[in-house]
């Protein structure tokens, strides 16, 4: 599924990995993997329940996996998708 992500390449098969994964896992995915934003882009989008999901999941564990500064990039642009195309979110 790695190559696949690195590639561009979402499918079900992608999918049925994202949903496999717990919240430590899709953050270390995030911080690994260059293409992982775009991934979780395209998994959230269309479905409010799933993207209020993935983003309790990296809320939860974004920092316990994080250990660098740029370690933090991607959780800014993937916040940054979610504000930029009003996919859903609960600010606390």
């Amino acid at each position: 599924m790695k190559s696949k992500i690195s590639s561009g390449i979402y499918d079900e098969d992608v999918e049925n990995y994202l949903y496999g994964l717990d919240g430590k896992e899709l953050c270390q995915a995030i911080i690994s993997n260059g293409n992982m934003v775009s991934t979780i882009s395209q998994f959230m989008d269309g479905d409010d329940k799933r993207t209020e999901e993935v983003l309790e999941l990296i809320k939860n564990n974004y920092l316990d996996v994080c250990k660098t500064w740029t370690d933090y990039d991607d959780f800014g642009y993937i916040a940054c998708d979610v504000i930029n195309n009003n996919k859903p979110y609960v600010a606390q």
